[in-house]
């Protein structure tokens, strides 16, 4: 009895520590799911977060770096801005540009004339010289005129005593001039030779040179700027002779009508040929014109300030120059002195660059 029931109670113990071997593992396993749980929260949780955190960055990044972008753009824009409000002038009052004689004038129209150019001299033309003789022999009673003097056309140069009719009669000057040549004396005998020598001197032409090249295009008519010294008129082509030397030219013979004093029989002349014209629509003088920065510039008058013009130029001629774009019809340009704005253009780019 004592034996059954001692085995009885060593078999309770043994269920009761199998159970509660069991009712440890169960707790032990509930609590490690319940921590796991806890840790994915926790982890949930801090993944939820993080994602946002960076969100964050980014947006203040994509932020940051759009108002940086941003302002490139504007401090770029800024310079093109800058760039296009920046205008080359040089500002004067009309006070200095008087001082400086600055001169300025209206774009507009004009004719322009090509030319070609042929050199030669001046020459007293043959019919401006005067070879005068007595009418009838006979003696010289008198001699009324000095060599080197000037007569007039119809003045008395001697009187003359003829012999066959013993009859005296007046020798006359045929034309106005100087008696370049005197041969003749009171008392002398007159008979064929040639006894005064009149010349007009005031009545010259130029003789120009015209080569087989200018051969085709030189015509009589055609207008003609004689140039010589610093001074200039202007005249046309009147005929065109050969030469008298067996040359390989032709002379184009062009009349001198001036009163100058400054020309010369013999002097070198310059002809600049006009042979073709234009009218162009937009005309300025070739003073007009400067190099600047490698371009054909204008300055234009604005206000108080003169600006600078890129031209497209055209046909030009010896005074004149054809434009093709850069200007408009009344646009005020100086056409005097203007190569003192480009100075101080040049002036103040230098001292920019330093």
């Amino acid at each position: 009895m004592n034996t059954k029931t001692y085995s009885l109670s060593k078999l309770s113990a043994v269920v009761l520590f199998a159970l509660g071997l069991i009712v440890t593992n169960q707790n032990s396993l509930m609590a490690a799911e319940s921590h796991q749980q806890e840790d994915n929260h926790s982890h949930n949780e801090a993944g939820q977060k993080a994602p946002s955190a960076h969100a964050k960055d980014g947006e203040d990044s994509v932020t940051e770096g759009h108002d940086s972008e941003t302002e490139g753009h504007g401090s770029e824009e800024n310079e093109h801005d800058h760039e296009g409000e920046k205008t080359e002038a040089v500002y004067m009052d009309s006070e200095m540009a008087r001082a400086n004689s600055i001169e300025t004038q209206q774009v507009g129209p004009g004719t322009i004339s090509q030319t070609t150019r042929i050199y030669g001299t001046a020459k007293i033309s043959p019919d401006a010289v005067s070879h005068v003789t007595a009418q009838f022999p006979g003696r010289m009673t008198s001699v009324k005129v000095s060599y080197g003097e000037y007569v007039k056309k119809g003045q008395v140069l001697a009187t003359i005593e003829s012999n066959s009719s013993l009859q005296s009669y007046t020798v006359r000057a045929p034309i106005s001039g100087t008696i370049t040549a005197k041969h003749a004396s009171s008392g002398e005998i007159a008979n064929t030779e040639t006894l005064f020598t009149i010349t007009d001197s005031q009545s010259l032409w130029a003789e120009l040179k015209v080569f087989p090249s200018q051969s085709s295009i030189i015509k009589p008519d055609q207008e003609v700027i004689l140039s010589y010294g610093d001074e200039t008129l202007i005249s046309s082509i009147q005929q065109l002779i050969p030469n008298a030397v067996n040359e390989p030219y032709i002379l184009a013979r062009v009349p001198i009508k001036t009163k100058s004093t400054q020309l010369f029989p013999g002097m070198l002349l310059r002809g600049d040929v006009v042979v073709n014209q234009k009218q162009a629509a937009l005309r300025i003088p070739n003073t007009a014109l400067q190099e600047y920065e490698g371009k054909n510039v204008v300055f234009i008058k604005d206000a108080e300030s003169f600006v600078p013009r890129p031209v497209e130029l055209g046909l030009n001629d010896y005074s004149h120059v054809e434009v093709l774009t850069g200007l408009n019809l009344g646009d005020v340009i100086v056409v005097a002195n203007s190569y003192l704005l480009k100075a101080d253009l040049e002036k103040s780019g230098a001292a920019h660059s330093h």
